[in-house]
């Protein structure tokens, strides 16, 4: 039950997995030596190119599980959603 709540809250941000994301640059980046493991194999994928889909095939990780790391980094200043701006 709590995944198909959470997984409402993420779809706000990552509605479709061809969206693009990228890094923010600036003082939020400093929160990168903030990250988890798992966050970092998902932040090392972030490129401004690679949509949801390529990072999930790149992090072997599951969708859930990526779409909930992009959606705390945007929370965090981290990275932003490209295929909204």
């Amino acid at each position: 039950v709590r995944r198909i709540d959470e997984w409402n809250v993420i779809r706000h941000r990552v509605p479709d997995l061809g969206m693009v994301f990228a890094r923010n640059n600036g003082p939020a980046t400093k929160a990168n030596t903030h990250v988890t493991p798992q966050e970092r194999h998902v932040l090392d994928a972030i490129d401004g190119k690679r949509d949801v889909h390529a990072i999930i095939a790149l992090t072997s990780m599951s969708t859930f599980d990526v779409c909930k790391t992009l959606n705390r980094f945007v929370d965090r200043g981290l990275a932003k959603n490209l295929s909204l701006h």
